[in-house]
């Protein structure tokens, strides 16, 4: 449960940033820092949830809190509760026309961002979200990489069977209308929630892609993308979604379910286990075209033995 102990004077934000945090001592302050240099002609709020960090960020947290009272909201968790409750919760709470999203350990490159996203919905109420590209950044302790771009984006609409496909949106360069219901049927059921906002979202309008980096996003030890992926939970999460969006999903879930069945069966491979076959078989079943001919010759010399 989060207390609203520190609470800004905004009454009208146009604007609500939705920040939530936790362990981000590191990052926390370039995350708001990105929101404060943003250069708009409205009034915005920026609500930051923090899940019970155990390091420095909560006292960041309240010092910016205390600095900047008219716009920093605090909801300070008594315990952890995790990511599934304060992603949603958090934007709950916010009061804006607007949810703008920027994770803690995240943040805002472009000044203009805010002004310029909010300037293309104001004039196209027809959209209900639109996103921007973004500097992939490398922040291991053990190795590192140069950024790079996080993905390909053209200007133009996307569907939500393009979001569902490949990993194609930047969360922290997203801004949506505060206008969808909440919590879903499904989401204890869900590996990440911003798929399902997004095709929730492609439900009440289109979706615009902007070929401009406007944010850093970052991956390192402790970032959600960066634990362990389970591709069995992920296709407890697959088939959540298209429960939760009534079967509309269901002819573009083959393809999806034949890669992760053929990613265990890689992995079946590497430890000589006989679940290869069992896996490989499950990924012919749903897409035949998704095993390679290497590692089609590789199930025929497991079947000579």
């Amino acid at each position: 449960m989060a207390i609203n102990n520190t609470k800004n004077k905004n009454d009208n934000p146009l604007v609500s940033i939705d920040i939530i945090t936790y362990n981000h001592e590191k990052y926390i302050s370039d995350a708001i820092e990105g929101v404060l240099q943003q250069n708009v002609n409205f009034e915005y709020e920026i609500v930051i949830c923090d899940d019970c960090s155990t390091d420095n960020t909560r006292n960041i947290l309240i010092d910016y809190q205390q600095r900047y009272p008219s716009l920093i909201t605090l909801r300070l968790n008594k315990s952890n509760q995790g990511l599934k409750v304060n992603y949603f919760e958090n934007k709950i709470a916010c009061r804006g026309k607007y949810i703008a999203i920027c994770e803690g350990d995240d943040y805002w490159t472009d000044p203009l961002k805010l002004q310029k996203q909010v300037d293309f919905m104001e004039q196209h109420p027809e959209y209900s979200m639109v996103f921007t590209n973004a500097m992939e950044v490398f922040d291991y302790q053990t190795w590192t990489k140069e950024p790079s771009l996080f993905c390909s984006l053209e200007n133009r609409d996307y569907t939500g069977i393009e979001l569902l496909l490949k990993w194609t949106v930047p969360t922290a360069t997203v801004l949506f209308r505060n206008n969808i219901p909440y919590p879903f049927k499904h989401m204890d059921q869900f590996m990440f929630y911003d798929i399902p906002l997004f095709l929730r979202l492609c439900e009440y309008g289109k979706i615009r892609g902007i070929n401009e980096t406007t944010a850093i996003y970052r991956r390192h030890d402790t970032s959600i993308t960066n634990q362990e992926f389970s591709n069995k939970k992920y296709l407890i999460h697959l088939k959540a979604l298209n429960s939760e969006f009534e079967g509309k999903l269901k002819s573009y879930l083959p393809h999806l379910f034949g890669e992760q069945y053929y990613q265990l069966a890689k992995t079946a491979y590497k430890r000589k286990s006989l679940l290869t076959l069992y896996y490989a078989i499950l990924s012919l079943h749903y897409d035949s075209s998704i095993i390679t001919p290497l590692f089609h010759r590789k199930l025929q010399q497991l079947l000579k033995h």
